[in-house]
């Protein structure tokens, strides 16, 4: 009978590690650019230091009390971590450690956070810039209008550029010196088990407790 006992905690096991996962997730923020200073990438030497300094208009955000769209202001700084890889699809990658922030204007945080090794992957005029955790403790936020319960959700960010001028491309193992405009999407997302995987679980427990009763 241990051995039956030992397989009913497997069951459990099991059904708690390895069944689906549904996925829920919030949308923090969503934004577009609207003023005239673009997000700069300035490479120096082997190096590339990316910018933004400019007004955008917020037409998502996880908080109450505001009206949408609306004005915010958005910083974001950025150095790379490595060098730049060319891709076999031809795309340019290169990973960035650094800050961002959005707020009012002023002493109002929206949100911001910190990156580390989030990866800004391009070709030509389209490109990308994107973190997540995991894999890695990439990216955290913080929020003065933000719930903390939404803030402890594993972050996100997704982010494209356009009007690019000068093609994305690699000179001296970093990314070349470009412009562009930025928008996008700042999210969070935890699992649930799905009802089918509750189930399988209840029943093992279940399984357990009437091999107690006999042999309580």
């Amino acid at each position: 009978m241990l051995s039956f006992k030992k397989l009913l905690a497997a069951v459990c096991l099991a059904a708690a590690t390895w069944a689906p996962q549904a996925a829920h997730a919030t949308t923090f923020l969503t934004f577009s650019q609207t003023g005239d200073d673009p997000i700069v990438a300035t490479r120096t030497g082997s190096s590339t230091h990316i910018t933004m300094s400019d007004s955008i208009s917020i037409s998502v955000i996880d908080a109450t009390g505001y009206t949408l769209p609306m004005a915010g202001y958005m910083t974001i700084s950025a150095q790379n971590d490595g060098p730049a890889t060319l891709g076999g699809n031809g795309y340019a990658s290169q990973n960035y450690s650094g800050t961002f922030s959005i707020t009012n204007g002023g002493s109002t945080n929206f949100l911001s956070g910190t990156f580390n090794d989030a990866l800004v992957s391009g070709k030509s005029t389209g490109g990308t810039f994107t973190a997540s955790q995991p894999p890695a403790n990439e990216l955290s936020f913080t929020s003065n209008v933000i719930s903390g319960a939404d803030l402890a959700e594993v972050p996100a960010m997704s982010l494209a550029f356009t009007n690019i001028n000068a093609p994305i491309s690699i000179v001296s193992n970093t990314l070349d010196s470009f412009t562009a405009n930025i928008g996008g999407t700042f999210s969070g997302s935890y699992a649930t088990p799905e009802p089918a995987s509750i189930a399988v679980l209840l029943v093992g427990l279940m399984g357990i407790g009437l091999v107690r009763l006999r042999h309580g």
